[in-house]
């Protein structure tokens, strides 16, 4: 597998862009004179091409799963099976305290799980394991939970939690679930809806992106994956002033204090020749913090990465292990029935050996999540709250 390298870095071509809209600065590019343009231009400090296992398209798995599932054998379900048997008889309070330490595996299984974190990092950056269902290594949600914090700590070391302390996810469709008293005003968090999503790469989340499937859906919900790098060297050959506005800073509406607050950081990093995508749309809905050509340049990005994208094949006990800061993900819409109902569990992680460098002064965009230790944290066996508690809060998704 070969690790990332950058090709042809040079300044860009010195075309002249359209004068912008009249957001406030810091939001949108700075458009200079053709005699300014290299020196200040901010996408001129980016790479021309990005050149990486990481850079595919559309056909670029010609044998399908095969090129991306590892398959795991009816021996090594066992194992998980044994340790989880072997975690549960420890007793312990809490079993967000799962690791590599007390959830012990053979050393041949220990390192295939290795090797799958440094596919997911220097590789094509996504992997599905295979071969957990339920019925052949669990007996019980509670299981299924442990063999998912087991497995998933062999391919990052540290895991993160949400403002709650909430360190697990379940992404189901919740609309028919009572709104606690008092909380009339609140909208569930678009994960736990069955409308589609674009593609993005979770906010202010983790590295790596673990998504367990419990139970699929009775209709739709298929899964899509695009390459980041791929659109980014296609935005930046044929739509260069849409990614000149994606390099710069953008606004990101939030919170402080109980007052609007908006935040300033790029949709697409660079550092050490390695670009990484942060990006989320639900945060926008109901502001018009956006312009039109900000719009626009989310829309490209959109037409292009459906244009590179894959269709994910999703089976029930499925764990997919996806790059979150160098792919993008979608969903479309699905369908319940009795007994057929979409669910997942979703994991954040960081593999302290494989991570990738952080960009240089966004500390709070990459690692306000991971501050909770595990003593501290709160695995949920059920989606109890999901108005409230075991909600996504302000983690960054859809």
């Amino acid at each position: 597998m070969s690790s990332a390298k950058v090709l042809n870095f040079g300044p860009p071509k010195t075309v002249v862009p359209d004068k912008p809209g009249d957001l406030p600065s810091p939001a949108l590019a700075k458009f200079l004179p053709v005699d300014d343009f290299s020196k200040d231009d901010k996408l001129a400090e980016y790479p021309h091409t990005l050149s990486s296992d990481l850079c595919w398209g559309s056909n670029s798995f010609p044998r399908g799963p095969k090129d991306y599932v590892v398959q795991l054998t009816p021996e090594e379900v066992r194992h998980v099976s044994e340790a989880i048997t072997a975690f549960k008889a420890l007793n312990l309070e809490n079993i967000a305290l799962v690791s590599r330490e007390n959830f012990r595996l053979p050393s041949p299984l220990a390192k295939k799980l290795r090797d799958i974190s440094d596919e997911v990092h220097n590789g094509r950056g996504f992997v599905v394991i295979r071969g957990l269902k339920a019925k052949q290594c669990t007996c019980s949600d509670e299981d299924g939970v442990i063999a998912f914090l087991g497995v998933m700590s062999y391919i990052g070391d540290v895991r993160c939690a949400n403002s709650n302390g909430m360190a697990m996810d379940h992404l189901r469709d919740a609309i028919r679930d009572e709104k606690p008293k008092g909380r009339e005003h609140v909208e569930l968090h678009p994960s736990k809806m069955m409308a589609p999503l674009k593609f993005h790469a979770d906010r202010k989340f983790a590295d790596i992106l673990a998504l367990f499937v419990k139970s699929k859906a009775a209709s739709g919900g298929k899964q899509y994956l695009s390459s980041a790098w791929t659109v980014y060297n296609k935005m930046r050959e044929s739509y260069p002033e849409d990614l000149r506005i994606l390099v710069n800073e953008f606004p990101w509406p939030g919170v402080k204090d109980d007052q609007p607050h908006t935040t300033y950081s790029p949709v697409f990093f660079y550092k050490d020749g390695r670009i990484i995508c942060q990006l989320v749309y639900r945060i926008f809905e109901g502001t018009n913090i956006l312009n039109s050509r900000q719009w626009h340049a989310l829309d490209v990005l959109e037409e292009v990465a459906n244009g590179v994208a894959i269709e994910l094949d999703v089976r029930e006990g499925d764990i997919q292990v996806i790059n979150n800061l160098g792919l993008l993900h979608a969903r479309r819409g699905w369908i319940d029935r009795p007994g057929k109902e979409r669910y997942y569990y979703r994991l954040g992680l960081r593999d302290t050996e494989h991570g990738w460098p952080r960009p240089d002064n966004y500390e709070t965009v990459f690692d306000d999540r991971y501050g909770v230790v595990p003593e501290d944290q709160i695995i949920p066996i059920t989606d109890f709250d999901p108005y409230g508690l075991t909600s996504l809060d302000d983690s960054g998704h859809g």
